[in-house]
């Protein structure tokens, strides 16, 4: 979960940019900020701190505490309009269920939350499986499964391929797309490409593409792979309010 958060802030400055230099990328600086991200990541997990399956009622009152953090407009209509169940295949749902896999220990009980945390705002199969899928290679993550394993069970399991390496999508992108469909394999391949957190977060900055989604998710499965040095953790609080960063403390002493 928190990875998902510290990747928000860290690309804050530069969601709606072409930039795509691997090497030279400054995590922190200091006007980087929070934004949608962060707020529905920690919907979710402030649902499972008050021990209910109803995401709905948290993820649209963050959003209405949050409003103007970057939401877009057919997101907002489904929080404002009060609407139960809206359509969408877009990444925001993938993106967001992070502390799920945290809290449920088999991959039934994950799949059944990732639906009920998914389906209000993104009723579509598109969102739902994908959603799923990046939640269970990160449960499969912590029973120590490696990343052969990962990939074969993905090509095994979700009808789609992933692409071959992080070379082949730096030189294939050919337009922007915020799809679930288009974006979480990405991400598994940033991950499965790297040989260090910060490398996975390098690799996906140089794609373009929908760098902000897929890095959000590739880094939230790096950090269940990777050993992750504690002043990034510490660092991103400075970017945080005191409500974000209780609800953070609150969920990893459950």
């Amino acid at each position: 979960m928190l990875w998902a958060i510290i990747w928000d802030v860290v690309w804050s400055l530069y969601e709606w940019s072409w930039y795509r230099d691997k090497d030279s990328f400054e995590l922190f600086k200091p006007w980087c900020t929070f934004t949608d991200d962060t707020i529905l990541t920690t919907a979710i997990a402030k649902s499972i701190i008050k021990w209910t399956d109803w995401y709905n009622d948290e993820l649209k009152s963050f959003a209405l505490k949050y409003p103007n953090i970057g939401f877009g407009d057919k997101f907002f209509m489904w929080v404002e309009w009060k609407i139960k169940k809206w359509t969408s295949r877009w990444n925001w749902a993938p993106m967001r269920i992070s502390p799920i896999w945290l809290y449920f220990n088999d991959l039934q009980s994950i799949k059944d939350e990732v639906i009920k945390a998914v389906s209000g705002s993104h009723n579509t199969i598109e969102a739902i499986e994908w959603a799923y899928c990046i939640a269970s290679i990160i449960y499969l993550l912590k029973t120590w499964k490696d990343k052969k394993y990962i990939k074969q069970y993905v090509l095994d399991n979700f009808e789609y391929y992933l692409p071959e390496d992080v070379y082949f999508l730096q030189n294939n992108n050919k337009f922007f797309d915020m799809s679930a469909k288009g974006t979480v394999p990405y991400a598994i391949t940033c991950f499965l490409d790297s040989n260090s957190f910060e490398d996975c977060i390098r690799n996906c900055i140089s794609i373009w593409w929908d760098t902000d989604t897929i890095a959000c998710m590739a880094w939230w499965i790096a950090e269940q792979f990777y050993w992750i040095p504690e002043e990034i953790k510490n660092e991103v609080m400075n970017y945080l309010d005191d409500n974000i960063k209780n609800i953070i403390s609150e969920f990893y002493s459950l």
